[in-house]
């Protein structure tokens, strides 16, 4: 029996026809950043050891960007485990073909994580605590989460 490389799964038509039913089903729009003019990709929002790409349940599925998705793949290879949907993006409004993330916030409970870009260099990297001085910013950017979740249509 031959043992195909994950690329090479990716390859195959029972995977191009849940891709794209998931892209359909999201409309062609990427979830995070609502961006619709950027090669966009499907996300397995997680890994189970034996299941082939196609083989998760659509809603085990998300269509990203790519450079949401790189954003995403950059922070599970560096070990966070934020859920998914604690995850919220924002790209440049410059029509610059090199623009891409601009800013990422990630909440983990009661500490929110700003990053800032310069065509994909990292600027500033600020971890905000629970102190009394962070309160307002991390109400502030959890209202930024719940406009961006009923902007983009359903659960991130």
């Amino acid at each position: 029996m031959e043992t195909k490389t994950y690329s090479e799964l990716l390859n195959h038509p029972k995977w191009q026809r849940k891709r794209l039913e998931i892209m359909q089903r999201d409309n062609f729009k990427c979830k995070k950043c609502s961006d619709e003019e950027t090669t966009l990709h499907v996300h397995h929002i997680e890994y189970r050891d034996g299941l082939k790409p196609w083989e998760y349940n659509d809603n085990e599925m998300v269509t990203l960007c790519e450079h949401c998705h790189f954003e995403i793949e950059t922070l599970k290879k560096e070990g966070d485990k934020t859920p998914f949907k604690n995850i919220i993006t924002f790209k440049k409004s410059d029509p610059n073909p090199k623009s891409k993330i601009r800013f990422i916030f990630i909440l983990h409970g009661h500490t929110l994580t700003f990053k800032e870009y310069d065509n994909m260099e990292l600027l500033y990297s600020l971890p905000f605590g629970n102190k009394l001085i962070n309160k307002t910013l991390y109400k502030l950017f959890k209202k930024a989460f719940e406009y961006k979740e009923e902007t983009i249509g359903h659960e991130m």
